[in-house]
């Protein structure tokens, strides 16, 4: 009689332990035309590039019938070249969230692009000595740095997101770039026709055979 009860209860329990379930997955959809970055609880950060994914897998209590729904929340650092986790383009950027992530799902993060980026490479075997980024109006003179890089070495690159161009009172960028030696007369990129919208990148690269690419992507 004992050993037909156990016939019933057995597969009960191989049920019970089937439906157990720890970890967590993160999944980040880069949706943009350029890089991003990502970090879920204090890991590495990851390089997204544009249009594609990366899955974080995140470790969590186990789950059962007996402990009901388990839960963790965790730190996240999430950014792009055109995204910030802020959309309203008048507030400061914020690259860092928390999330809750629930053991045995998927929680889908989607970034969207919400700004335009300048970006600076370096491709020159001695260093950048000086490098501005300036925001100009087009329809009447006002000029504005916005920010400025110093000492960018050979090989390397710097990047800065900025405001997208309006509908109205539009504005352009510019690139200074002042090599050694000649700090008084710097290299000047971008024109009246360098208007970024949202997911552009107006790329400045300077090369060895000092044919200086230009581009807005």
């Amino acid at each position: 009689m004992k050993l037909k009860h156990l016939g019933y209860i057995l597969p009960i329990i191989l049920l019970l332990l089937s439906a157990c379930e720890s970890g967590a997955k993160f999944r980040v959809i880069n949706t943009t035309n350029h890089p991003a970055y990502a970090s879920v609880a204090n890991s590495e950060l990851v390089t997204i590039p544009g249009g594609e994914e990366y899955v974080f897998d995140i470790d969590t209590d186990t789950q059962s019938f007996l402990t009901g729904e388990v839960k963790r929340k965790v730190p996240v650092v999430a950014y792009g070249e055109t995204y910030s986790l802020i959309d309203d383009i008048s507030r400061p950027q914020q690259d860092s969230t928390e999330i809750i992530l629930k053991a045995g799902k998927t929680l889908n993060a989607f970034l969207h692009a919400n700004r335009a980026s300048v970006k600076i490479v370096n491709n020159l075997d001695t260093p950048i000595v000086h490098a501005e980024v300036w925001q100009n109006k087009v329809n009447y003179l006002s000029e504005v740095r916005i920010a400025s890089f110093s000492d960018i070495a050979g090989g390397t690159q710097r990047w800065l997101r900025v405001r997208p161009v309006g509908q109205s009172d539009p504005f352009y960028y510019q690139v200074k770039i002042y090599l050694e030696g000649s700090q008084d007369t710097p290299l000047i990129f971008g024109d009246t026709e360098n208007l970024l919208a949202v997911d552009e990148q107006f790329l400045v690269e300077l090369n060895p055979t000092q044919e200086e690419r230009r581009t807005k992507l």
